[in-house]
């Protein structure tokens, strides 16, 4: 399902307005639910961060980067419901060859260390100044995994996905229609516009999440119900990080401080770096403190680890999310020309999904199988009154940029 995008000249001019895109009914994809339009708590307040600090001096420039606290007004959003599986996983890793997580191909591997370790012994015996080299397991799967066998581990089926980096979770969501959420998305999503730490509540309640206190593994989806957010999704803390699209930078209106701790004085200042993206929600390996809402993991792109995984966001109005991260992703702004931007809020499409039932027993969880969509939106302030205009300058100057068009 490799997106193709178009950038419409002179020869297409679209006549879809906002009123487009606010008449389509919202109908969640398969294993998607709405978040409601309204406004999120992002971060935390500052005089609780400096309150905590004296307890978790450690991560002192952890509570730095959540705050300020603010309030940001998030629009309907879907957002899936749980985290993403193996099996969903699978069923995308299966359609387009990409790479499946390292721990899936975890018996070949271990097969290739013996083998390696046996020839390393065996040229040591041969040559006794050689020195064995270690088998490099990454470097070996991410290019022979295609000559290995693979596949999700037995009883693992709706399990989140691990081991996939930033741009394996990017690709999925474009997959399946869709992107990586936003901090705020997330922080909407998980207590609405409450200021609670937790999905559930202001005080924490170990029995509400897979965490180090109650059932410190990695756990099936959807296995606490009670810590479910306000519109009904689960595991929004605990038992695994999850990407966001967000970058590690700083709050609006964030100002370093320090704070007292008996004679000496700890900086609440993290180090930025906004290559990084956000990771949120703690993982099973943690406790309240770190499973709060508001906690900001900063998180090379690049890494793979047992502990972080993802769920997607989509927006409501059929193929938008497929043009904007088609424009993020695949096209050089210079073919667009300077100035040129685009009326996302006009954009018109239709899309379809497949799936089939999955493991897991969480309502309105599926497996996707298949998408189909095409969408289109206009440029921003288009100067022409009538075609005959737009014909004319186009003789003059060459077809101008007048909107994108997208399709699966």
């Amino acid at each position: 399902m490799n997106a193709s995008l178009t950038i419409m000249g002179a020869s297409l001019l679209l006549a879809a307005g906002p009123s487009a895109a606010a008449a389509q009914e919202l109908v969640a994809p398969p294993s998607f639910r709405l978040v409601k339009e309204g406004p999120a708590w992002v971060g935390y307040e500052t005089k609780r961060a400096k309150d905590l600090i004296p307890r978790h001096s450690e991560f002192a420039g952890a509570l730095g980067s959540e705050t300020p606290g603010h309030s940001v007004v998030v629009d309907d959003t879907f957002l899936q419901v749980t985290e993403v599986t193996n099996e969903q996983y699978a069923a995308f890793v299966r359609s387009t060859g990409r790479r499946p997580p390292i721990h899936w191909g975890k018996a070949d591997l271990d097969g290739k260390l013996r083998e390696w370790n046996e020839a390393q012994f065996a040229r040591q015996q041969e040559e006794p100044s050689y020195s064995p080299v270690p088998f490099d397991r990454t470097g070996y799967w991410e290019t022979g995994w295609p000559d290995l066998e693979w596949g999700v581990p037995k009883g693992k089926d709706a399990f989140p996905v691990v081991y996939v980096s930033y741009g394996d979770a990017l690709a999925y969501a474009r997959w399946v229609g869709a992107r990586l959420p936003t901090e705020s998305e997330f922080a909407r999503a998980a207590r609405g516009s409450s200021k609670g730490d937790y999905p559930w509540g202001a005080d924490w309640d170990q029995a509400k999440s897979a965490n180090a206190n109650s059932r410190s593994r990695l756990t099936q989806v959807g296995g606490f119900p009670g810590g479910a957010g306000p519109y009904g999704h689960l595991d929004l803390v605990g038992n695994v990080w999850e990407w966001t699209s967000s970058r590690f930078e700083p709050h609006p209106g964030w100002k370093a401080f320090t704070v007292k701790i008996g004679k000496k004085r700890v900086h609440a200042e993290p180090t930025w770096d906004g290559s990084q993206r956000v990771a949120v929600g703690g993982c099973y390996q943690n406790s309240e403190f770190i499973q709060r809402i508001s906690i900001r993991r900063p998180t090379d792109p690049f890494q793979e680890v047992e502990a972080l995984g993802f769920r997607c966001a989509k927006n409501p109005v059929p193929g938008r999310d497929l043009l904007v991260v088609a424009l993020e992703e695949d096209i050089r702004i210079s073919a667009l020309g300077r100035g040129v931007e685009f009326g996302f809020d006009a954009t018109v499409g239709m899309e379809a999904y497949s799936s089939r039932e999955g493991r897991s027993k969480v309502e309105g969880y599926a497996v996707v199988t298949g998408y189909r969509a095409i969408a289109a939106t206009p440029a921003n302030g288009l100067p022409y009154r009538s075609t005959a205009q737009l014909k004319r300058d186009a003789r003059k100057d060459g077809a101008p940029v007048v909107g994108l068009l997208a399709t699966t």
